[in-house]
């Protein structure tokens, strides 16, 4: 079982959507071997300040390891958004997003821990670009 809960998630998520609803189509940095988003938004916003946000709210091996779950859950939910629709996933609603848990917990739960010298997590339900697999996930929640 994962030490960053989906109660964190949420939390998190609360407390950082009104910042992240600018990040879309930002060019990306890699951080071992991982892609992030490293432009300010309009806002001047980054990926990076929400690993620094992280950080600052869980210390730093803790806090890097949380903001790049999130992250990566928070980006798949975005690419995939009209497929997890499609499957009865997520449920857009007037004024927010409503992902199944079950979702959630195959993705937090996918997570192992970062092998140093490696500061991030890795999934088995990662592709290449250590980004969610759409069918893997989807291969794992019909099992």
């Amino acid at each position: 079982m994962s030490d960053y809960t989906i109660e964190m998630f949420h939390q998190d998520h609360d407390e950082l959507t009104p910042r992240l609803l600018t990040h879309k189509n930002l060019e990306s940095a890699t951080i071992n071997g991982a892609e992030m988003a490293d432009d300010a938004t309009p806002e001047g916003f980054t990926y990076l300040d929400v690993v620094e946000l992280f950080v600052a709210k869980y210390g730093k091996s803790k806090g890097t390891d949380y903001s790049m779950r999130f992250l990566s859950i928070m980006q798949f939910i975005e690419h995939y958004q009209k497929d997890l629709e499609q499957n009865g996933l997520i449920e857009n609603k007037a004024d927010s997003m409503e992902v199944q848990s079950g979702l959630l917990l195959i993705l937090l739960e996918s997570f192992k821990p970062p092998q140093p010298p490696n500061l991030i997590p890795s999934s088995q339900l990662f592709n290449q670009e250590h980004q969610f697999n759409f069918k893997k996930v989807i291969k794992v929640l019909r099992s």
